[in-house]
């Protein structure tokens, strides 16, 4: 009877456990429906650098830069990464990876700033307005991001695939309260 008494209470605390992560996993957007989108980004201008190294070090990337441009007055609360490498199908080691990461910088931010962020050394992009296939996700955390790969870029893959879209490289758009991930739109 103490030996029941035991496992019935495991097994209530591993269900416990179960439907916390079900819970989580909802909260960060695990269950929620992608679509993919063709809208028009941009146009938007991007202050940031350009690295070779694993993709997944991302955020600590984005960490260091927001600190260095904190110097420059730069805001930083709109981040972005364009990555030219696909992870899935690269024959490159993680550390070759290529990509521009930043923060998107407001409209009306004048051309004298942006000539200063140049002549430190920092990658300025231009992006005008360009049509591309998008996946909307919600961010509640840094976990959010690394989900919403998992879920957005198959979707895109297949709706690029059904449209006869050429290979690009993948943008991410971290806002506030979502994820954008996307490519631009080429026949």
């Amino acid at each position: 009877q103490i030996v029941m008494k035991a496992l019935k209470g495991i097994l209530i605390f591993l269900l416990v456990i179960i439907a916390s992560i079900g819970v989580y996993y909802a909260y960060l957007g695990g269950f929620s429906k992608v679509e993919v989108a063709e809208e028009n980004v941009g146009p938007l201008d991007m202050v940031g650098i350009e690295r070779w190294g694993d993709y997944g070090q991302t955020p600590q990337v984005l960490d260091s830069l927001a600190n260095e441009l904190k110097n420059f007055e730069v805001e930083t609360n709109e981040a972005m990464g364009v990555y030219y490498d696909n992870p899935q199908i690269s024959t490159k080691s993680p550390s070759e990876y290529y990509s521009i990461v930043g923060f998107i910088l407001p409209q009306n931010e004048d051309s004298a700033k942006l000539k200063r962020l140049e002549r430190a050394g920092f990658y300025i992009n231009h992006m005008g307005k360009t049509p591309a296939t998008v996946v909307h996700f919600p961010k509640k955390t840094r976990l959010s991001v690394f989900l919403g790969i998992f879920k957005a870029y198959p979707a895109l893959k297949e709706y690029r695939k059904e449209k006869a879209y050429a290979p690009v490289p993948a943008f991410e758009i971290y806002k506030e309260k979502e994820i954008i991930y996307g490519m631009e739109i080429k026949k």
